[in-house]
């Protein structure tokens, strides 16, 4: 079986209320992995030169390469599951998707 390659989540908010706090996807950009190569010690570096963000809007979908390296920040706020946030995690892989798990093929 192929090893999984991309990563997506999407995430969808029950309630269109104030968003919660945290749950942005960090995203190591691919030319850090290379950093030594043109590192230049006279130009300043902040985060977002080595990290690029991606807010948790609602409804949003957010797929990349999960061989980079990755994270989410923790998420605070409402702990009500009526008036909470669901979050779906999945791995893709090439050729085709696959499942494992409790649910069957067919379901």
């Amino acid at each position: 079986r192929a090893r999984p390659r991309c990563c997506g989540r999407l995430d969808q908010h029950v309630s269109r209320r104030e968003p919660f706090p945290g749950g942005e996807t960090s995203l190591l950009r691919p030319e850090t992995l290379d950093y030594w190569r043109g590192f230049d010690s006279s130009v300043g570096l902040e985060r977002g030169d080595l990290v690029a963000e991606v807010q948790p809007l609602f409804d949003r979908l957010t797929v990349f390469d999960a061989r980079l390296p990755h994270g989410v920040s923790r998420v605070e706020g409402e702990r009500d599951p009526r008036g909470g946030r669901l979050v779906l995690h999945g791995w893709f892989t090439e050729p085709a998707p696959f499942s494992e798990g409790a649910l069957t093929e067919e379901r």
